[in-house]
């Protein structure tokens, strides 16, 4: 927001957070506080949504992790290095004064009776941090660890993200719209090496229904169109590969997209909302087939990026993540005994059940 016709010379040019940034440096105490009632803007508001109109109400489903021990110090110094360069560093409580603070290592130390890897990855900018590696204006640790994870994978490849877009550069359509994340495109080439070397290979991408924000508007419906985008990228270069090999098979032998939802039978004594939502739409055909999707907010890698430009890219949005490794031997492979494994069978056994509602268990991946 800014005001080209202002008088005050000092003032053109800076933006509405600038000033109040300006103002607050000066000691003035600065409040931001939003409203919803008759004086505030209609346009924002979401006329779909309505108490009185009763449910659904989109429950989440979601992935967390705790990190502690040596990866932690990588989250302290994320944080230390982004209020250095946002806030006054003289605020911040230096480390050294921290007591019982797990030491700091060296990556080749070798800890007893520790099977665990993990490694903190960020998208991040100059902007937003200073003291980036390698005099680099960005970083984009968590592209590139998806990147190496998706290119060591050997039998099967498992996601779970809010987002799923990328590779426009391999596009049939829109080819120039930026989304240039090799995300998806490591996935059906990985697929497609596969079905060159004759090897089964899977891949198995949990995603919601529809993004977050209200199905019919434009900015879900671009979204949803890029994912198909995606989505048809991918299968089109594994349905090539098929064809080439001579195998009879299809795409979906080797590349599979879910999404989670819901049915609830209709219980005794339940309340009935006062108001009914507007006919034929989404909100009013969930309550009508009393189905409703689970949104999928979980990012497998751990952390807060996206599969989107936006997260991957590492000028625009600052993410965190963390990726785990556990060092298993031979019999322990054999015996698929990692928590990694039983986390993830976890997951596949409580998203999936029979048609009367009955759990199936899941021998594998």
């Amino acid at each position: 927001i800014r005001d080209p016709h202002t008088e005050m010379q000092h003032a053109r040019g800076m933006s509405l957070g600038e000033l109040l940034k300006k103002k607050a440096d000066e000691g003035v105490a600065v409040r931001v506080m939003l409203w919803d009632d008759e004086t505030s803007l209609p346009l924002i508001k979401n006329k779909g949504a309505n108490l009185n109109k009763g449910g659904p109400r989109i429950p989440w489903h979601d992935s967390h992790a705790c990190v502690i021990g040596e990866a932690a110090c990588d989250v302290l110094t994320n944080f230390e290095q982004r209020w250095t360069k946002q806030c006054d560093p003289s605020l911040l409580v230096p480390s050294s004064t921290l007591v019982n603070l797990v030491p700091q290592v060296n990556s080749n130390t070798s800890i007893e009776n520790n099977n665990w890897k993990v490694q903190v990855y960020r998208s991040i900018d100059h902007a937003s941090v200073d003291d980036l590696c390698g005099n680099f204006n960005a970083e984009r640790s968590i592209h590139e660890a998806y990147v190496e994870a998706i290119r060591h994978a050997e039998k099967f490849i498992y996601i779970e993200n809010q987002y799923f877009i990328g590779g426009c550069q391999w596009w049939e359509k829109d080819k120039n719209v930026g989304c240039t994340n090799l995300i998806p495109i490591e996935i059906a080439l990985k697929v497609v090496s596969k079905i060159k070397a004759k090897e089964r290979f899977a891949v198995y991408i949990v995603i919601p229904m529809w993004p977050e924000g209200v199905a019919e508007s434009e900015s879900v419906q671009d979204i949803l169109y890029w994912t198909r985008e995606t989505v048809a990228m991918m299968y089109r270069l594994i349905g090539e590969a098929i064809k080439e090999s001579g195998e009879i098979g299809h795409p979906r032998d080797y590349l599979n997209f879910f999404c989670l939802a819901n049915r609830e039978h209709k219980g005794k004594g339940e309340y009935l909302p006062l108001d009914s939502p507007h006919p034929e739409t989404d909100y009013w055909n969930a309550q009508k087939n009393r189905r409703f999707m689970v949104y999928v907010h979980s990012k497998l890698m751990i952390g807060s990026a996206n599969i989107n430009q936006r997260s991957m890219d590492g000028k625009r949005d600052t993410e965190i993540a963390i990726g785990c490794f556990q060092i298993q031997d031979e019999v322990e492979k054999q015996m698929n005994l990692s928590d990694v494994h039983a986390y993830r069978m976890s997951l596949c056994n409580e998203e999936i059940v029979d048609m009367e509602g009955e759990e199936i268990y899941i021998v594998a991946p």
